[in-house]
């Protein structure tokens, strides 16, 4: 019973991924670049979580410490920042690179150097 329970949940996971395999951006979804992952306790129902790769760079090189990962709202973007000494620096996604280096104008705090981060994945 255990099995065909399995294998009817297994079907109706694959119904969901191809009847909501759409984003709305008018994007054609490659069946090798989506993955649908169960999240949850292994006696729980759990959760799914739709996962779908829209860009494929190498990891930036960046400072030691601490790193923050801003992703534009499609995904296909990205900027990752890091401190060193008290000055934010910065490489924002470059086709399937990085830029090089940026850093911000020294005097911004934390908040206000994140929103400008930010608002530079934002379209304009």
């Amino acid at each position: 019973m255990e099995s065909l329970a399995g294998g009817i949940r297994s079907h109706l996971i694959d119904i969901g991924v191809e009847a909501f395999g759409s984003d709305g951006m008018q994007r054609v979804f490659l069946p090798s670049r989506l993955s649908v992952v169960e999240v949850g306790r292994a006696k729980s129902a759990g959760d799914l979580v739709r996962l779908y790769v829209v860009a494929d760079r190498p990891a930036p090189e960046v400072g030691p410490d601490a790193v923050t990962l801003f992703l534009s709202l499609s995904g296909e973007e990205s900027l990752v920042s890091w401190e060193v000494e008290g000055r934010l620096h910065y490489r924002e996604s470059l086709g399937g690179g990085w830029s090089e280096v940026h850093t911000l104008a020294p005097g911004l705090d934390g908040e206000e150097a994140k929103r400008v981060l930010r608002d530079r994945l934002r379209p304009h």
